[in-house]
């Protein structure tokens, strides 16, 4: 059986140039790159897709569900 996981990459910021550390979420050959700068939030989330046995079919929404929350506790955060 295959499990979620995540993967830690140095990617460079379009605009400055900047290198910069990120995670992503991956299934397989299947991988979603730069999905929060944390990595923190991104183990648990593999850890939650884990334990729960997601269906690769909901994958994506699984993800932008994520990064939505995640913008919305930040939004909160400054708002503090």
């Amino acid at each position: 059986m295959m499990k979620y996981y995540m993967f830690e990459e140095t990617l460079k910021d379009e605009l400055t140039g900047e290198k910069y550390r990120c995670f992503g979420v991956g299934y397989g050959e299947y991988r979603f790159s730069d999905v929060c700068l944390e990595e923190a939030p991104v183990r648990e989330f593999v850890r939650t897709l884990n334990e729960e046995q997601l269906e690769p079919i909901h994958f994506s929404g699984a993800v932008e569900d994520f990064i939505q929350g995640l913008e919305s506790f930040q939004k909160e955060r400054r708002n503090f």
